[in-house]
């Protein structure tokens, strides 16, 4: 493991080769870092990025290699969640099957949404819910498909209850939920969405105003009204009441704004390079310099984050 340095940019100020074929990163409210692979592993890391404390095996390969694979923390929470995409033999889509842990690997739940055409991002939310964002076929629309969430009341147990949010015309590329948990975004073919996400349900979306075409990625600040999305030409930040702003010249695979602090955007550029970009200022910074990132996540306090490569290495930035 790396020591510690002061700057962030071009050195992690820890480092370490996992191995296997990792799928997504995150930190969990302990500052540990959880990494998912392509081999149904959750696989939990001493801070910062220590000795392994940690492995959950949590399922075995359908065999058919149509598995969408998904993995989320907790923030303000204790608990894990992944879910997988099994295929149906009796007609068209599968079933979603999704874990939650508690923090030190005991199964807390176990859940399933049947009819499913695809499984996207998931997300812990505040107050003991589980949300999946889903495809799922249109009633009488041969063939086409909607986006829909699927909530789970952890406390309460019990089936899922499915929304298709009112006004967010399909498909949809990317979503992100706030770190409250009270709005959601989406991006879609045709432009960019945020609803409110309440207990009983998401309000009807209002457009988010581009200026341009959408790009790939979609972000919502901590605010909850305050969007980063995607253009042909680079990435623009758009708040309530202002024209959108340019922010990156550069397109982006992925966007999230970091959870606690200044509001500060990471953007992973189809180049596959890592930036940290002001969100006021414009002012950006390189991360992982001249390393290709195949993930991200910030940690909670939004002071670091985490990075997977595709040499299989995990490395943490401080990003002050």
């Amino acid at each position: 493991m790396a020591a510690a340095v002061a700057a962030c940019g071009a050195k992690p100020a820890y480092e370490r080769r996992i191995g296997g074929a990792p799928v997504a990163v995150a930190f969990d409210v302990d500052g540990r870092v959880v990494v998912s692979d392509a081999a149904y592993r959750l696989r939990v890391f001493d801070q910062p990025l220590g000795r392994e404390v940690l492995t959950i095996h949590w399922a075995d390969d359908p065999g058919d290699g149509s598995v969408a694979f998904g993995a989320s923390l907790a923030a303000g929470q204790r608990l894990m969640a992944a879910g997988a995409l099994w295929p149906s033999h009796l007609g068209e889509g599968g079933e979603a099957r999704l874990t939650v842990w508690g923090p030190f690997g005991e199964v807390r739940h176990v859940l399933r949404a049947p009819s499913v055409l695809a499984l996207g991002p998931l997300f812990l939310l505040p107050e003991g819910r589980l949300l999946a964002v889903v495809e799922l076929p249109r009633p009488g629309a041969g063939g086409a498909h909607q986006t829909a969430l699927c909530v789970w009341d952890l406390g309460a147990g019990g089936e899922a209850r499915v929304f298709v949010v009112p006004g967010v015309p399909g498909p949809v590329r990317d979503v992100d939920v706030d770190p409250s948990g009270t709005h959601v975004a989406f991006l879609a073919d045709d432009g960019v969405w945020v609803a409110g996400l309440g207990r009983d349900g998401p309000t009807p979306a209002r457009a988010v105003p581009l200026g341009a075409p959408p790009g790939d990625a979609v972000a919502l600040a901590p605010d909850g009204v305050t969007v980063a999305a995607g253009r042909e030409d680079g990435v623009v930040v758009c708040a309530p009441g202002a024209p959108p702003r340019l922010v990156s010249p550069r397109a982006a695979t992925a966007l999230r704004f970091a959870p606690a602090g200044t509001l500060r955007l990471a953007l992973l550029g189809k180049n596959a390079r890592l930036r940290v970009v002001d969100a006021a200022s414009g002012a950006a910074r390189t991360i992982a310099a001249g390393t290709k990132v195949h993930a991200f996540a910030w940690r909670g306090d939004g002071a670091a984050l985490a990075v997977l490569d595709g040499g299989a290495r995990a490395a943490v930035f401080l990003t002050p």
